[in-house]
């Protein structure tokens, strides 16, 4: 299960690499936007109905899941392969 914290802002927050999203118009909106792109914290500006995440900070852990399974599956074709 995906945990995205919601920072509720009243001005846009500096960040280095900056996605931008409109049209959420509460808190919750905003999280379950920031949960299904895997983003673990959103800034949200109600002001403007909008959503800023720093592009980099995604779930590494969900990351490494994924390349663990596919790693796991590529052993298990290579060894089935070799028998």
């Amino acid at each position: 299960m995906k945990h995205t914290n919601v920072v509720e802002v009243k001005i846009a927050p500096t960040l280095r690499n900056p996605e931008i999203v409109s049209g959420f118009r509460d808190k919750l909106a905003a999280k379950a936007w920031g949960e299904k792109h895997g983003h673990a914290t959103v800034y949200y500006l109600a002001k403007k109905q909008r959503v800023y995440v720093e592009r980099l900070l995604t779930h590494v852990d969900e990351v490494a899941g994924n390349i663990e399974q596919a790693s796991a599956d590529l052993l298990a074709m290579a060894h089935g392969a070799a028998a």
